[in-house]
């Protein structure tokens, strides 16, 4: 669970690779009504099953008796069965509980799969595709209109104008950060990555 957020995770955020994709966000709430003291330490609640914060870099959201408190995470997030309750959250902003996986990798790929929707039409196509620096554009004759590029998050990263008579264009992507990203003119779009 670990490695998937430190490799996937926000771009910025503590613990996370500076290499991230950034497609995905994961959080745990911890709610059995324990103090929050005894989620490092094990020896203040003996019901504990581990030390669930040394090492570990995701945000961990720690309810205090929340039936009395008049915090509403837990029922938010209807919490009550097992804990922590550990949720992957994608870039579509869909809320996934993942608990604690043996293989949280397969949640990271279902999130990008189903993060941004692709209408693709064969009205551009782009080369090399994991692209390193520059990234070859490939027009149908008559195409224009305003190109971007745009993050997992939906963010455009870069945008220029593309003018009907042009049949290709090279981006100089060097400082565009590694992950995934689309290219998108008209109704066009197309996934690519960047290495």
């Amino acid at each position: 669970m670990e490695d998937a957020y430190v490799q996937h995770g926000p771009t910025g955020y503590p613990g996370v690779s500076a290499t991230t994709t950034n497609d995905i966000m994961i959080f745990a709430i911890e709610a059995d009504g324990n103090d929050c003291t005894c989620l490092p330490n094990t020896s203040c609640n003996t019901s504990s099953q581990g030390d669930w914060l040394t090492g570990t870099s995701h945000p961990t959201v720690c309810v205090v008796n929340p039936a009395n408190s008049g915090n509403t995470i837990a029922a938010d997030y209807q919490t009550g069965f097992f804990w922590p309750y550990i949720y992957m959250v994608c870039p579509d902003r869909t809320v996934t509980l993942i608990g604690q996986q043996a293989d949280p990798y397969s949640f990271v790929s279902n999130c990008a799969v189903a993060s941004i929707a692709e209408p693709i039409e064969n009205n551009i196509s782009i080369s090399p595709n994991p692209v390193k620096t520059d990234l070859k554009i490939d027009l149908k004759e008559g195409m224009d209109g305003e190109f971007v590029i745009v993050d997992l998050n939906g963010a455009i990263v870069f945008s220029t104008e593309i003018l009907a008579s042009e049949l290709s264009k090279i981006l100089d992507l060097t400082s565009l950060k590694s992950g995934l990203y689309f290219v998108k003119l008209g109704n066009s779009t197309i996934k690519f990555t960047k290495n």
